[in-house]
This record gives C-alpha cells, sequence and structure tokens, in this order.
C-alpha cells in the first residue's frame, strides 16, 4: 500500500540517495537509489531510476525525470538535518580546529628514519626544486632499511604531526623496483587530512593542488597551498580545509590539478562555491610540481 508523501519523506529521500553519492555510487543508475516511487511507495519499478542529486549554496537540489514519479523537484534546505549537520561540522572546524588528541600507533612516524641525506634520493627531489631547505623544513626523511621510499610527515594547521605518506621511488609509475602496480604514494594518515604549504603566508591566493611534493613546490615561492592527497574533496577533508583557508584569507582560490584530472578540478570548483568564495578551477598543462618560477609567477599573478 501507497504510504502518504510527506516533505520529511522526500527530504529523508534524497539525503540518503545523496549519502550514497559520497560512497562513490552514481545517484542517476542502480548503484544509488531505486526510484522514489518504488522504493517509497512500494510499487514496482523497471524502468530505469532518473534520480538527479546535486548540492547547491541553498542545500541538496533534487529532481526525478519520471513523469510517474511523484518525488517531483525541489531543494532539502538548510533545515534539513543532514544539511545542517554539514554545516555545523564546517562552522566549528573553521572557529575552532579540532584539539590534538594524539597519534594512534598506526600512524607513527617510522623508526630509524632520518633526515633525507642519501645522493639518489636529493637527485631525486631536486626534479621538483626541493633542495636541502625545503628537506628540513618539511621533515622528509628515509630509512636505512628502505631503499626506496621517502617519507613525508603531514602535520595539522596547528602544526603537530599527524600521520606520514611514503613515497615510492620504484620508476616514473611508482612502484618498488619500477612494480606498475603498487601505488607511488601510501598514506598511513587519519581520514581528513590535507597536507599543507610552509610557512603559510596570508597572502590573496591559495593553489589547491593533488600531491605534496606540489605544495612543496609552490611554497618555495611563497605561495599558499593545500595538497588534496588524491584527485578530490572528501566530504570529511572539508572542515580540515575551511579551517585552512579561515588562518589564511585568500581572496582567490585556484584550484590546480594534474591535466588528467580537469573534469574533476571543476567539480571541486563547483562544490568548494558553496562554502567559500572566489574559487576557480584552471587547465593545466602539466603537473604543478614541474612548473617553472615563471609559470607559478604567470599563473598566481
Amino acid at each position: 500500500m501507497s504510504r502518504p508523501i510527506t516533505k520529511k519523506i522526500k527530504e529523508e529521500f534524497v539525503e540518503d540517495a545523496y549519502g550514497s553519492l559520497q560512497q562513490g555510487c552514481s545517484v542517476r543508475g542502480k548503484g544509488a537509489c531505486r526510484c522514489f516511487r518504488e522504493e517509497i511507495q512500494g510499487e514496482q519499478n523497471t524502468s530505469p531510476c532518473g534520480v538527479s542529486i546535486r548540492r547547491t549554496a541553498k542545500g541538496l537540489e533534487y529532481n526525478c525525470f519520471k513523469a510517474s514519479c511523484e518525488l517531483g523537484g525541489g531543494i532539502v534546505g538548510c533545515g534539513s538535518s543532514w544539511v545542517q549537520s554539514f554545516g555545523r561540522d564546517v562552522h566549528d572546524a573553521a572557529e575552532k580546529p579540532r584539539a590534538f588528541q594524539g597519534v594512534p600507533q598506526e600512524f607513527a612516524f617510522p623508526a630509524n628514519s632520518k633526515p633525507c641525506e642519501s645522493e639518489s634520493a636529493r637527485r631525486w627531489l631536486s626534479q621538483f626544486s626541493v633542495g636541502a631547505v625545503e628537506i628540513a623544513r618539511y621533515g622528509i626523511a628515509e630509512r636505512p632499511t628502505d631503499t626506496r621510499g621517502l617519507y613525508f610527515p603531514v602535520r595539522g594547521l596547528d602544526g603537530n604531526y599527524r600521520g606520514y605518506m611514503r613515497r615510492d621511488l620504484g620508476g616514473t609509475t611508482g612502484g618498488s623496483g619500477g612494480d606498475v602496480s603498487a601505488p607511488k604514494w601510501v598514506a598511513h594518515i587519519p581520514a581528513g587530512e590535507v597536507y599543507l604549504s610552509l610557512p603559510r603566508k596570508r597572502n590573496k591566493i591559495v593553489f589547491l593542488v593533488e600531491d605534496i611534493l606540489s605544495v612543496i613546490r609552490l611554497g618555495k615561492n611563497d605561495y599558499n597551498a593545500v595538497g588534496l592527497l588524491g584527485t578530490s574533496l572528501r566530504r570529511e577533508q572539508l572542515p580540515t580545509l575551511m579551517a585552512a583557508l579561515v588562518a589564511m584569507q585568500p581572496t582567490k582560490v585556484v584550484v590546480a590539478l594534474d591535466p588528467d584530472a580537469t573534469d574533476k578540478a571543476k567539480k571541486i570548483e563547483k562544490d568548494l562555491t558553496t562554502y567559500w568564495q572566489g574559487v576557480k578551477a584552471i587547465t593545466t598543462q602539466s603537473d604543478p610540481k614541474w612548473w617553472t618560477d615563471e609559470q607559478i609567477e604567470r599563473i598566481g599573478a
């Protein structure tokens, strides 16, 4: 039997469907949700799901393109439980960054590590204009028992250690000994962390980039940069990123991902614009870690 359709039922359905989207499912397809008519009203639905949901400045905007579906279209505004809770997370992080709670053993910096001194490691880092000053500033380390890896400490906005990233030097595509199946970067950090340039300056531009080396490269030219440690802005990273932006107070945020991630850069621009003005995704011709001083100054102008 069909249930009466109330505003609350619609809002709960949209929030659940959007939650599925955040977990990597597609709202417009079989992976995320069935059509509202089948899900709520208990009626058979054999045609493809037509629900489209996106986050906007006003809330979650939804629409079902099936004429027979009673979901229709609308906006789940800031009064809904999910949007309200998410907004509080962002606001709280921006106003009061989370207190340091210590580091779990699984994220502890590797034992017997030492500042990066070997000629091979320093030569590899020099490709990205990373020299002795940056090695000391960012605490880049190596281990005698791991000749193929470099270790990059990850610190929070408060300067406290959070965890580390290991970079495999086994080939241009990553993997020890050139094994392309092994990842270049392995994260040993809590969910939601980002990588911040040092020292942070209150200038007018912040670059939002993919990886640690791009952050260090831009920081060397006195630009603030935040590394997402990937090609997407994950929900759990947003409060951390917002706290960093509040501290840096930029008038412009340049999303500069690698050339193969242009579409993802545009999505980040769209999502982040909900929370910060002046966000602009750019199309890059090379990874920021490869940029010359002239390129950095031109793009940052």
